[in-house]
């Protein structure tokens, strides 16, 4: 029995594309809590004097002679504790960007290969257009060498219609459709 295939319409219908970018939303959303609760124990930490300090090492200390098990951290190591867990997360964001950035590539072949008929057809219809234009340039220029070898000048009430318009351009043009169409055929879209 065939397995169904889920036709993907957005990077955000593959699976390991959503849980990698979902996975690495979370992480930021953990550094930014983080980070704050760094920045307000930096604040108590700059506002606590010596002696308070002092006194929470001899409370902490009196407990453990007590055989108190725990004891309460300081704010001093809160602060510590939180700025690691910062540089952690910050470490976790950069290991899970590549992640992202592989299941994002492996989400975008998949669409672009369900895709390849929607594309192809928008080629040809290029394709098409680029043809019409090559014909149409290239019999203005043999319009304007029939006038020239005619001994007439390009003049009024002529006006210039080829295009591009700067000076050689419809000829660079020509050599661009022309590798356009190397380009696709490369590729066998025409």
């Amino acid at each position: 029995m065939p397995v169904a295939v889920k036709k993907l319409k957005s990077i955000h219908d593959h699976d390991g594309y959503r849980e990698a970018e979902e996975k690495l939303l979370d992480l930021r959303r953990q550094l930014k809590d983080a980070d704050a609760r760094r920045i307000t124990l930096d604040k108590q930490l700059s506002g606590e004097r010596f002696t308070q300090h002092e006194a929470g090492v001899r409370r902490d200390a009196e407990a453990i002679v007590a055989g108190d098990a725990e004891t309460e951290p300081s704010v001093r190591q809160e602060y510590l504790d939180a700025r690691r867990q910062v540089e952690v997360l910050q470490h976790a964001i950069r290991l899970q960007q590549p992640r992202v950035n592989s299941a994002r590539g492996d989400a975008s072949r998949e669409i672009c290969k369900a895709r390849l008929s929607d594309h192809k057809k928008h080629a040809a219809a290029i394709g098409a257009a680029l043809d019409q234009l090559k014909t149409a340039i290239e019999a203005e220029q043999a319009f304007r060498q029939q006038l020239s070898s005619d001994g007439a000048n390009f003049t009024s009430p002529l006006c210039a219609c080829s295009f591009p318009r700067q000076g050689n351009a419809s000829v660079k043009m020509l050599r661009e459709i022309e590798n356009w169409f190397k380009e696709m055929e490369k590729h066998e879209y025409v």
